[in-house]
């Protein structure tokens, strides 16, 4: 598995792996300048889609290739913020989100030229995430799980985005996600509990007229 970690380095959040069953020591696979979020891994397991916190460029998505000389190479650096890059069940397509529009939504390019490019979302969208067979995408839109149908071969097609259901469930830091979808189609989601909104700031003013009018004194 790899995972982020301030274990050391300029960064303070670099890239480790570690097998999955805990044995042996982490293995640093990619220190850089700025903070790293290792996000996914392609098919062939030769290449590790990564995000980069550029103070100068908000987030980026990077690719690190795993073997040899591992060297990062940049998938998409722009003005904007792009970040949760997922590829497609048959690895040829990314998602990924952007605020290029002016606010964030979601995205496919052909992976991994990206030669064409299309708009998945419709007004707004974030967490995306792919179906186990590849023909629906899923992605949050505030409170709600949206869903949209496509087809991918050599050109990418999409339907409108339809409304699967409506929550009050968390949504990932970091780029990340809060939810995870089964083979079957059934959603694992975390939702807020009703007293999550006691850590809420409440601002009382002239309080201590109403503490005497609440509870006067002789």
């Amino acid at each position: 598995m790899f995972f982020g970690s301030h274990q050391g380095g300029p960064g303070g959040l670099n890239i480790y792996r570690k097998p999955v069953d805990g044995a042996g020591e982490a293995e640093q696979v990619l220190v850089r300048e700025h903070p790293l979020f290792p996000m996914d891994i392609t098919a062939d397991g030769r290449s590790l889609l990564i995000v980069e916190w550029n103070p100068k460029t908000a987030r980026d998505i990077w690719t690190m290739t795993l073997q040899g000389d591992r060297r990062a190479e940049p998938v998409l650096v722009t003005p904007f913020d792009e970040y949760r890059p997922t590829l497609s069940p048959d690895g040829r397509w990314l998602a990924y989100v952007s605020d290029e529009s002016g606010r964030y939504e979601v995205y496919v390019q052909s992976w991994p030229e990206g030669a064409s490019r299309a708009l998945v979302s419709a007004h707004g969208g974030t967490s995306p995430a792919w179906s186990a067979d590849g023909t629906e995408l899923f992605y949050q839109n505030g409170e709600a799980m949206m869903v949209v149908p496509v087809e991918s071969g050599t050109s990418f097609l999409t339907d409108t985005p339809e409304l699967l259901f409506e929550g009050s469930f968390k949504l990932g830091i970091y780029g990340s996600i809060n939810y995870d979808v089964s083979t079957d189609g059934r959603f694992l989601m975390i939702e807020r509990s009703q007293e999550a909104t006691a850590d809420r700031p409440h601002v009382i003013l002239n309080w201590f007229e109403e503490l005497k009018r609440l509870a006067p004194t002789e």
